[in-house]
């Protein structure tokens, strides 16, 4: 395995690799450039790769986030092809992630993790992270949904009421595990 920093030509196989792991969270290589792109040169990021017989297998990085900017405060993020998790790569790009972030001497390091992909809620754990918050998707199948009942709610002062009955809705859908 070799890891390398990213290159603009890595996106089609950065996009993959997360399409691979995220299916129920597509993006495109050049939604990816874009968002790149617009980061803001206050906020610092990096991200590298890792390489198997010339194939992209994973990706690290650092960044932080201007709309919680700090400049100790940091979130990494880990991706590994499903065939070559718990092999070693997705540690070696942690060892690298940090040993590149240890000059900033970051105070505050957060990382996602999702409910469907519990291996990498693990991988975190075992480095010492915590679980901070937990998000519960929500879901709202339109094909299934039947909108004239709520044909009613379409003049200014109902759209409140609507909002109200549409969150107590999928409030009450978490609860009974619906979603």
């Amino acid at each position: 395995m070799h890891i390398r920093p990213f290159a603009p030509t890595d996106y089609p196989a950065l996009a993959a690799l997360h399409n691979a792991i995220y299916p129920n969270r597509p993006r495109t290589p050049e939604g990816w450039a874009q968002t790149d792109q617009q980061r803001s040169p206050k906020c610092l990021f990096q991200r590298w790769v890792a390489e198997e017989d010339g194939l992209v297998v994973a990706s690290g990085a650092y960044d932080q986030d201007i709309t919680d900017y700090a400049p100790d405060r940091f979130y990494v993020d880990f991706k590994v092809l499903p065939e070559y998790q718990r092999r070693g790569v997705g540690g070696a790009l942690y060892e690298h992630v940090m040993a590149a972030l240890a000059p900033f001497n970051p105070k505050v390091l957060r990382a996602n993790a999702y409910a469907d992909q519990p291996q990498g809620l693990e991988f975190m754990l075992r480095r010492g992270f915590y679980e901070a918050w937990r998000e519960t998707p929500v879901r709202l199948e339109l094909g299934t949904v039947d909108l004239p009942t709520y044909g009613r709610f379409v003049t200014a002062p109902d759209r409140v009421q609507f909002g109200a009955d549409l969150i107590r809705a999928l409030g009450k859908a978490l609860v009974d595990g619906v979603h």
